[in-house]
């Protein structure tokens, strides 16, 4: 398997669909994507991407690909410390976000996207 990644210049691949990563999580875990073997893994993640397919392209459910990195502000927050101004800015974005994409996600039609 691993001669056909290196034949198939996965890393390369991966590298070009990184730049487009709306933050250092999301482009961390493309450049650590491995191919799978296992059939209903395939199958699952299939169904994932014909989902998300329909969600972009018949109900213009697009994702943001700028995503303010929260994690730090969150875990400074359990430590009840004081967050900045920048911080609440960052962390009221992503809730206005979440928000917006979850009402398109709800206008859906539950037999077209089942997972989402």
């Amino acid at each position: 398997m691993y001669k056909s990644i290196k034949a198939l210049e996965l890393d390369k691949i991966l590298l070009s669909v990184a730049n487009y990563a709306g933050s250092e999580k999301g482009r961390a875990i493309i450049l650590n994507t491995v191919p799978s073997v296992d059939f209903d893994t395939i199958k699952g993640l299939q169904a994932e991407t014909s989902e998300a397919f329909y969600a972009m392209n018949h109900c213009n459910c697009y994702p943001s690909f700028e995503i303010d990195e929260v994690s730090e502000c969150i875990e400074r927050a359990k430590k009840l410390s004081m967050l900045t101004m920048g911080e609440l800015l960052k962390i009221a974005r992503l809730l206005r976000y979440s928000k917006n994409l979850k009402n398109s996600i709800s206008k859906l039609d539950p037999k077209r996207a089942p997972i989402l």
